[in-house]
């Protein structure tokens, strides 16, 4: 697990098709943002760039699946693995 300055930590998946990334709110330090994403690897067309460069202006993030969670929900997940 890699952690960068922005509290951002990358876990890739076993099989090198996804990746998870979990990242501490920099104004709330009790939430966490949880995002699993996949590796494409494939080139991006136009269309692909656009449409990721439109969720970025929009939400701030160019992916739809991602989880807000407490600590106290991060705990449970602890708990579980």
């Amino acid at each position: 697990m890699e952690v960068q300055e922005n509290k951002t930590h990358y876990i890739k998946c076993d099989c090198g098709s996804e990746i998870m990334t979990i990242t501490q709110d920099d104004e709330i330090d009790e939430l966490y943002y949880v995002s699993i994403f996949k590796f494409y690897t494939h080139r991006y067309t136009w269309k692909d760039k656009l449409r990721h460069i439109w969720q970025i202006i929009r939400h701030g993030t160019p992916w739809n699946d991602q989880m807000v969670l407490r600590r106290d929900e991060l705990n449970k997940i602890k708990e579980i693995i």
